[in-house]
């Protein structure tokens, strides 16, 4: 109590930003009463601070959804759009930085081998969310398009009209996707599935002789 001096001292001894309790007396009433003079107490405005916030979160490239997924109520759809925006970032940033990854390497290379190899480069991958949005979203507007143009074309042969859309869409996704692949892993799943099938039907032949001996 010999510090409680003055209000100097009190600060000098609580010091900034430090927490202080004060005991209080069985009645309730404090050794020293601290109250904000009027003009003193400055609330800061809530919108500016928000501003603020978002400001500083979108400097970052991260998307603002995810401090304020608890205030939204469409946070899926404003998430996906805003992951997918943040994704292209970093797509365009791999760009750049695959051309300086590409002179070190070279550097690197050379520099161990001693060697004048300027063929080496340095490929990214695109993220890989990014990757499957963009096909799903070309599936879907080949799809859409090629049922648009049987819907024109041959709309009178429905049993044609399956195989068309089919071929169509396989046209314009030709150079998106090795078809080549699709069609051995159809056959491999083909053969795992009657693999399967065989060996059930054996253990089922298997657990009948059983029971019949």
């Amino acid at each position: 109590m010999r510090q409680l001096e003055n209000m100097n001292t009190i600060f000098n001894v609580i010091g900034k930003y430090n927490d202080h309790v004060i005991p209080m007396s069985q009645s309730g009433e404090a050794p020293i009463q601290f109250e904000v003079m009027q003009g003193q107490q400055i609330d800061t405005p809530t919108e500016l601070m928000d501003r603020q916030e978002e400001a500083a979160v979108n400097s970052t490239d991260v998307p603002y959804e995810f401090v304020q997924s608890v205030n939204q109520v469409d946070y899926a759809t404003r998430f996906t759009m805003s992951n997918s925006k943040f994704l292209r970032k970093v797509f365009k940033r791999q760009y750049v930085c695959q051309k300086h990854f590409s002179q070190i390497f070279r550097k690197l290379y050379n520099f161990e081998y001693n060697e004048n190899e300027t063929a080496i480069e340095i490929n990214l991958p695109a993220p890989a969310f990014l990757t499957m949005t963009n096909s799903q979203q070309l599936l879907d507007n080949i799809k859409n398009f090629a049922n648009a143009v049987a819907d024109l074309e041959i709309s009178d042969n429905e049993e044609l009209k399956p195989e068309f859309v089919r071929l169509l869409a396989r046209n314009y996704l030709g150079s998106y996707i090795d078809f080549s692949v699709v069609e051995k892993l159809i056959i491999q799943a083909k053969h795992n599935l009657s693999k399967k099938a065989s060996e059930t039907e054996d253990l089922s032949d298997l657990e009948t002789g059983g029971d019949e001996f």
